[in-house]
């Protein structure tokens, strides 16, 4: 019995709704639903000359808003060419979705750099890039 004098034999429990989720990320005027952290991994890239490559980015650090968080890459030729393996380094801004990148591709004594853009859904990644400070190229992936 309660204080009121009626018979209680079941508690209802008010649960609290679920939060909604947070906003999207916005950056250089872009909403984001990823972000920088969204480039580690293995990506499937193609080159603008057909070249096929396994990509890997690992980022070393911790990632702070607006202060640049280091990576290390590998890139291997699908296509058997092992020749053009290489490995990348470079930056990209927490949380921008932009990563800055120079290459080494020591079986052909070259290198160059890039920048690479995540898309909104993580998904897909769009590089330009220059060959041995002279030769453009763009260099796409998807997961």
């Amino acid at each position: 019995m309660n204080a009121a004098g009626l018979i209680c034999n079941k508690i209802v429990m008010m649960a609290a709704a679920p939060a909604p989720p947070p906003p999207p990320i916005k950056s250089s005027g872009r909403a984001l639903s990823v972000n920088t952290l969204g480039f580690a991994g293995t990506w499937q890239t193609v080159t603008g000359s057909g070249g096929h490559f396994a990509m890997t980015f690992q980022f070393v650090g911790t990632p702070m808003p607006g202060q640049p968080l280091q990576f290390i890459g590998a890139f291997v030729n699908t296509d058997g060419a092992h020749q053009y393996d290489g490995t990348l380094q470079g930056s990209a801004v927490f949380p921008s979705g932009v990563l800055n990148f120079t290459y080494s591709q020591p079986g052909i004594e070259a290198a160059g750099t890039g920048v690479f853009v995540l898309s909104s859904d993580g998904k897909t990644i769009t590089g330009t890039g220059v060959h041995m400070s002279k030769d453009s190229f763009t260099w796409n992936g998807t997961r």
